[in-house]
């Protein structure tokens, strides 16, 4: 994923993502993880803005979702985001994509 937008201020809906390797394994497997969402201000990644955990949706194919509330986009603007995933003994994150905050009245 390189780039993901969302309206600001929208909520509600679940964002889906598909995390699978080049082989097209689950490489996290997310039935004994758990997915979140980070997501940070450019040039700023200590500044979290959102580290929040999603749902699994089906395990071997490595989706999951995340159900965006309604304090979640508020700014309009273009952050950094990764997808991490918490197993008991480690910590792993996807490639950073940007996630694009559209500004909507």
């Amino acid at each position: 994923m390189e780039q993901l937008k969302i309206r600001r201020g929208d909520y509600g809906y679940y964002i889906k993502f598909t995390q699978l390797d080049s082989t097209g394994v689950n490489p996290y497997n997310l039935g004994l993880s758990i997915p979140y969402l980070n997501v940070w201000t450019q040039g700023s990644p200590t500044q979290i803005l959102l580290h929040a955990p999603g749902e699994t949706v089906n395990p071997q194919a490595g989706t999951w979702r995340y159900l965006v509330k309604k304090e979640d986009f508020l700014m309009p603007g273009i952050y950094h985001a990764e997808l991490e995933y918490i197993l008991s003994d480690s910590c792993e994150s996807s490639e950073t994509f940007l996630l694009v905050v559209e500004e909507s009245p």
